[in-house]
This record gives structure tokens, C-alpha cells and sequence, in this order.
């Protein structure tokens, strides 16, 4: 059966697979110049969102849809927070014969504990396991910001790896800000946006986090981290790299290689996704993401 192919991905403005470099070129004053620009930046969103592969919170069914001819079935699991990595997976993904199937749903973690979940979120994570009984994919990569545990964490590795899943690896929750941060209710383009209109600095003004509260590690990663102890699954994050470049007291900077970091107050966006290609293929081979031949049986 020939598959669909591969959604069309944004133009990505000649950065592709472009790691970010080690000095973070920041914004400076009032002076704002960015990729996306800051009046794109809300819709800069992986191509699984326009093609509703990846699923609106409201939806009761999971896309069916996978991407690639690859012989390595790739599941991605858990909400949005797994969705924005769409992009620079789908073209690692092609380096190394991944098909992947996209079952992420918003504001919905792959759990079935009720801590951080609610019956519509169990309901749509059976009908994802249903398709992994099916599927038996050889990874499963999974990641949300939902408040679940660590327990609630290992029970659904538990329930993939009795489903006939392969490897799970978790990607972690991103920063964000911390909700006493008034100035980014917003979201972090918006706060550019006055920034620029007020002609204050933005790189203070609109960093976001502290070093060492709940938001600056992405508030679920703490529990990954706690859940993959003394198991097969492991852990991937990619937040030193949002963090490294730090203002204002300890903040992350809003704008990292003049790329816009979030798209709100929650989302990375796809052209800071993009950039993260090589840092996250050689931290998913230390994971073992590449060390399947997808030719798995029984």
C-alpha cells in the first residue's frame, strides 16, 4: 500500500540541520531582528498542525496517517510538547529509514493514571495503545507538560512495552515562563512586539523563566527524569540549549541566533525546532534511537 507523502514543511530559510552556534547572538535594545518575524511567530508551527495529523485537544481519534518509507516505525506519543519536534524528526528520521507516525493530541499526556489526565485524555491514549497492538512500533518517542508522575510515566512505558513497542524514549518538557511573569501573558512574540513599540530593551525585558524555579527544566521533566530511573526507557532534553543563553539575573533569553524561541508561552517555534537538528540527533543516538533495525518479531 503506497503511503501519503510527507507533509510539506515550512521554508526554513536556509537553516536546515544547522546546529545552533556556541555564542548566543541575542537581541539587543529596541532593535528587533528575527527569524520568524515576531508577527509570524504565533503560527510558525510544525506542518502536523495544519495537516491535523497532530490532533486539536477536542478530537476523539487519532490521525492514521504515517510519513516515510522507512523500514523503523516511530511512534510520537503525548501532546504538543512532541508535536513541535515534528520537523527536525521527520528529516533526521530520513537519515536513519524511520517511518513515523504522528498520535499526538493537545493538552493530552500518553498516561492513564488519573494524576495530570482526564477521562478524555485515558480514552484517546487507549485508542493510541489500540494502534500500537497493531503497529508494533520499534520506537516509541513520547513527551507532554502535563502534570502526571513519575509512576503515571512508567505505567504507560509498562503498557507499550506489553502493546509490543520497541524502545521509549522521552523528550523533555520545555521551559517556560512562570506565570507571575505579567509582561508574557501574553506570549514571548507579543512581549517583542511591545518591546519594539515602547523602545525598551527586549532582550531583559522579554526573557523568561528563573534558573532553579518549577518552569526553568520544563515543569514535567523532573518527573521523566525521576521515571527512568532503573528502567530501559531514557531521557532526551534539549533545554540547556534554550537555557544556555541567560539575561537579566538568570533569565532565557527570548531570542537565541536571532531566532524566536517560543511562538506563545509554552511552544518552541518550528524555526527554533529546526535549528536544534544536529544537537538532537546525536543526543537521540546516545539514546539509542538508531540502533534498531526495525525488523523485530514475535
Amino acid at each position: 500500500k503506497s503511503m501519503p507523502p510527507m507533509p510539506p514543511m515550512p521554508p526554513m530559510s536556509g537553516i536546515a540541520g544547522a546546529g545552533l552556534s556556541s555564542g548566543a547572538s541575542l537581541i539587543a535594545a529596541s532593535v528587533v531582528i528575527s527569524r520568524p518575524a515576531i508577527e509570524a511567530a504565533v503560527d510558525d508551527v510544525a506542518s502536523i498542525y495544519p495537516s491535523q495529523d497532530h490532533r486539536l485537544a477536542e478530537a476523539a481519534e487519532p490521525s492514521t496517517r504515517s510519513f516515510g518509507e522507512g523500514p523503523v516505525k516511530v511512534y510520537l506519543v503525548g501532546d504538543s510538547m512532541m508535536a513541535q519536534w515534528w520537523t527536525p524528526l521527520s528529516t533526521i528520521g530520513s537519515r536513519h529509514g524511520w517511518r513515523l507516525y504522528p498520535r499526538t493530541r493537545s493538552g493530552t499526556a500518553f498516561a492513564f493514571l488519573r494524576e495530570g489526565t482526564t477521562r478524555s485524555s485515558r480514552a484517546y491514549s487507549a485508542k493510541v495503545l489500540a494502534h500500537v497492538r497493531r503497529d508494533r512500533p520499534d520506537l516509541v518517542l513520547m513527551s507532554t507538560t502535563s502534570r502526571v508522575s513519575a509512576e503515571g510515566i512508567r505505567d504507560a512505558n509498562r503498557r507499550l512495552r506489553k502493546a509490543g513497542a520497541g524502545k521509549v524514549i522521552l523528550v523533555a518538557d520545555t521551559p517556560k515562563p512562570d506565570p507571575s511573569e505579567a509582561r508574557l501573558a501574553d506570549g514571548v512574540p507579543a512581549c517583542l512586539a511591545t518591546a519594539r513599540r515602547e523602545k525598551i530593551n527586549a532582550r531583559t525585558y522579554c526573557g523568561f523563566g528563573r534558573r532553579g524555579t518549577k518552569d526553568w527544566d520544563g515543569s514535567t521533566t523532573p518527573a521523566m527524569r525521576e521515571a527512568v530511573k532503573g528502567t530501559d526507557m531514557e531521557l532526551v532534553s534539549m533545554n540547556d540549549l534554550i537555557n544556555r543563553a541567560t539575561v537579566h539575573g538568570g533569565t532565557s533569553a527570548p531570542i537565541i541566533d536571532n531566532t524566536i524561541v517560543l511562538r506563545d508561552k509554552t511552544h518552541l517555534t518550528n524555526t527554533f525546532a529546526v535549528r536544534t537538528e544536529k544537537s538532537l540527533e546525536a543526543r537521540l543516538r546516545r539514546a539509542g534511537a538508531f540502533a534498531i533495525d526495525g525488523d523485530r518479531t514475535g
